[in-house]
């Protein structure tokens, strides 16, 4: 990156971030008087069942010379992390981040997507 004094204004001061991360570091939270229990239990397997039924064979997916084709078990045999890999990761950002470039950048392509779609939708 160019060290311009122009480029330089557009980055974000270093006493920017140390008085945000100063603020965050002396806000306290409000003791709880009563402990709720959780009011949603998260189900334990799938949100969406699978694509196939119990005791499906599954057929292709044999990696070995002398091998059997897999058979589908039930969705609960399955690990629950399974069932979230093809979700898109979600990022959390911290108040920090949301003062970066990355992040304003990344709402502008979100606005512009969501616009575009809903133009294709009329």
């Amino acid at each position: 990156m160019l060290r311009t004094p122009c480029a330089l204004r557009l980055l974000p001061s270093r006493s920017l971030h140390r008085s945000i991360i100063a603020r965050l570091a002396t806000t306290t939270t409000a003791p709880e008087t009563s402990p709720e229990p959780p009011s949603t239990v998260t189900p334990k397997g799938p949100s969406v069942p699978s694509s196939c039924k119990e005791g499906t064979v599954l057929k292709g997916l044999n990696i070995l010379k002398d091998g059997k084709d897999p058979v589908a078990l039930a969705d609960d045999a399955y690990p629950d992390w399974l069932w979230s890999l093809l979700d898109p990761p979600k990022k959390d950002w911290t108040p920090e981040e949301q003062l970066s470039r990355k992040y304003l950048r990344k709402l502008t392509k979100e606005k512009i997507k969501a616009n575009s779609i809903a133009k294709r939708a009329r």
